[in-house]
């Protein structure tokens, strides 16, 4: 009598498991201010008849001036924020 051959199988289970992907719905704040967040955007800006282009000088450095006076209160109140702001790494020079 003929011995049929042994094959090995190996048998695996495989669940999958739907994870919800978190949406900006999903955040109390938006829900809360349904008007602000709407489902959809309206789309992209229409074509215009013409496009704003803003030459760039390469090397130019910004203009780092107030464009107004400020009340001393004020100018240290901001001084205060930006060093603060600097030593938490939020910004940086």
């Amino acid at each position: 009598m003929l011995r049929s051959p042994v094959i090995p199988i190996k048998l695996s289970l495989v669940t999958f498991m739907h994870l919800k992907v978190p949406t900006i719905h999903d955040q109390p704040i938006v829900s809360k201010f349904p008007d602000v967040f709407p489902d959809e955007l309206p789309g992209i800006p229409p074509v215009r008849e013409v496009d704003i282009n803003i030459e760039l000088i390469p090397g130019a450095e910004p203009i780092s001036k107030a464009s107004y006076r400020m009340d001393p209160v004020e100018l240290k109140e901001l001084k205060d924020q930006l060093q603060e702001l600097l030593e938490r790494g939020f910004i940086r020079p």
